[in-house]
């Protein structure tokens, strides 16, 4: 009988360091992404970023040819350098 009660015994301590091992690799993942969650955060905020005051300027009704000025200020609200590699498209729209 012995033989059968210390069997039921390792059967069940090794069940339990199973569930013990997943619960531990478990945690680690959960921590791990929450560390790369960070990381990804704090790398946004320092980020260069483009802010635009205004995306749309309204000239009302022009003739064909005539030129017209617009005025628009772009800015770097993140922490790091801004760099245009290459000229800004700008696209000039019929109005209804």
């Amino acid at each position: 009988m012995r033989s059968s009660h210390s069997s039921k015994m390792n059967r069940s301590s090794g069940r339990t360091g199973l569930w013990i091992g997943v619960a531990a690799l478990l945690l680690v993942g959960i921590a791990a992404l929450f560390a790369v969650q960070l990381a990804r955060q704090s790398a946004a905020a320092t980020s260069p970023r483009l802010v635009v005051d205004q995306e749309e300027i309204d000239l009302g009704e022009r003739r064909y040819g005539e030129r017209v000025v617009a005025r628009f200020e772009l800015s770097n609200a993140g922490e790091q350098a801004l760099r245009i590699r290459e000229a800004p498209s700008i696209t000039v729209q019929e109005g209804c």
